[in-house]
């Protein structure tokens, strides 16, 4: 089972894209879309601007071929301007680049539908928004394309819908294609695309990017010291239980981390149990960061333990003895073992997915957005469970330290990402002055009544 995520939040602002980063198949067109900043927090790819009408457009891959469910968040930056033409923006297309499915604004804005350049949506007018983000998410399985827009790119409820029949392209999906294309040499091409989800599993997309938190443990602001079941940061949900020689460390990538420093006779492990779950825990995913010293000689490490109400193990997520394999395991058996190591000395982030439909490890260098290795099988029986221990509760040998940080637990079975980023603070005074008032001021532009006035122009009040 294959699942993907791409945020683009390690991009460089103003810098255009590379293929190989970020999923990044290709540049389409001599215009390369530049690495832009959201708004929102965080950073997006941008293809185009206000007055841009060359084409400009990037191949992104998949990571899988055929069935599959997608989002993608995107916004139309400026009205392109045209009675007569079309903006081409979103395609989904086979390996060989054969277009699948055609996503179009059209010279009114209604969101045409096209398979294998035939048009078999038409749409009305003004349905694609000019200047604010929206939400499509679809599902190809087969031949039947079936998809949802949301105006609230965070909204759980799709403002438009559809199926669109695909059997006139017989190749398998591989790549999206995105960007902004007319035939047209004068139409205005400026589109915006963040947030890539693709997975094989389960049901579609139809919840948000980023999936609500049940818990989340950080550590920031605590200094070095133990661990213990007080210790928190700021919205950090305290661990039920902490056993002895685990520390608060405030070293690595990121610090404050939680270090395992496990000795012959103590298990080495932190939980959330019953009491910080609140409720039983039927799916979900896990993100963390961790980092690995090195591997005991012939015992294995259970990175993710999930329990039920009397501790016995649910499902299981080990590192095997001497040389760093990973293993899923359910109550009972083990059910996949990778043919691959994990890295040592390495800032990792480690997702783990499990519900019934699917129960994989994806692994990655730090905040990157592309797999280094993934390990996952096609269903778990019975995931739920009521507590998750993060460490080891076998105690007759020590083990090399861990580090662990930022960890996250979500309800949704999607992968989790890199932490989020803040929205930006303005690096400006609380007001500008126009010629008649103080205006507030945002990090871009102000309003004064009539028009935005970009930063850049307004004399700024002493």
């Amino acid at each position: 089972m294959v699942a993907r995520l791409y945020t683009f939040d390690t991009g460089v602002v103003d810098q255009p894209i590379v293929a190989g980063q970020d999923g990044i198949d290709e540049i389409v067109d001599a215009l390369a879309p530049t690495y832009a900043d959201t708004g929102y927090g965080g950073v997006c790819v941008r293809a185009g601007s206000p007055a841009n009408t060359a084409d400009s457009r990037f191949r992104m891959l998949l990571g899988l071929t055929g069935n599959h469910s997608g989002s993608i968040v995107m916004r139309n930056n400026t009205a392109h301007g045209s009675a007569t033409s079309s903006v081409n923006f979103f395609h989904i297309t086979a390996a060989d680049n054969t277009q699948i499915i055609q996503f179009r604004a059209t010279p009114n804005n209604a969101l045409s539908i096209r398979v294998n350049a035939v048009e078999h949506r038409v749409g009305s007018p003004n349905e694609i928004p000019v200047g604010a983000w929206f939400r499509v998410d679809w599902t190809l399985i087969g031949s039947t394309f079936s998809w949802l827009l949301f105006y609230d790119r965070d909204g759980t409820s799709a403002d438009l819908s559809g199926t669109v029949d695909t059997s006139a392209v017989t190749q398998p999906a591989a790549k999206l294609m995105l960007g902004a294309q007319s035939t047209s040499t004068t139409i205005i091409k400026d589109w915006s695309f963040d947030t890539i989800r693709i997975k094989n599993y389960g049901s579609g997309f139809t919840t948000p990017y980023p999936s609500v938190v049940r818990n989340k443990w950080s550590g920031d602001g605590l200094p070095n010291g133990t661990l213990d079941t007080t210790s928190a940061g700021p919205g950090d949900t305290t661990f039920g239980f902490v056993s002895p020689n685990v520390f608060v460390d405030n070293s690595g990538g990121r610090p404050p981390r939680i270090r395992l420093a496990q000795v012959v006779g103590s298990n080495c492990y932190v939980s959330w149990g019953a009491s910080r779950l609140i409720n039983p825990v039927p799916q979900g995913a896990i993100r963390m960061y961790a980092e690995f010293t090195g591997w005991h000689a012939s015992n294995a490490f259970a990175l993710l333990t999930a329990v039920d109400a009397v501790g016995g193990t649910v499902w299981r997520v080990d590192i095997s003895e001497t040389d760093g394999n990973v293993r899923l395991r359910n109550a009972t058996t083990l059910l996949a073992e990778s043919a691959w190591t994990l890295p040592l000395n390495q800032r990792l982030r480690i997702e783990t997915i499990f519900s019934t439909s699917e129960f994989g490890v994806y692994v990655y260098l730090g905040d990157s957005s592309v797999v280094l290795n993934e390990l996952a099988v096609t269903s778990l029986a019975a995931p739920q469970f009521v507590g998750i221990r993060f460490g080891n509760n076998a105690s007759s040998y020590a083990i090399p330290t861990k580090y662990f940080d930022d960890i996250v637990l979500t309800e949704d079975p999607f992968l989790v990402g890199p932490p989020v980023p803040e929205p930006p603070t303005p690096l400006f005074p609380v007001t500008v002055w126009d010629g008649a008032a103080e205006l507030p001021i945002s990090s871009v532009a102000v309003w004064d009544g009539t028009n935005e006035i970009p930063i850049s122009s307004i004399d700024i009040a002493a």
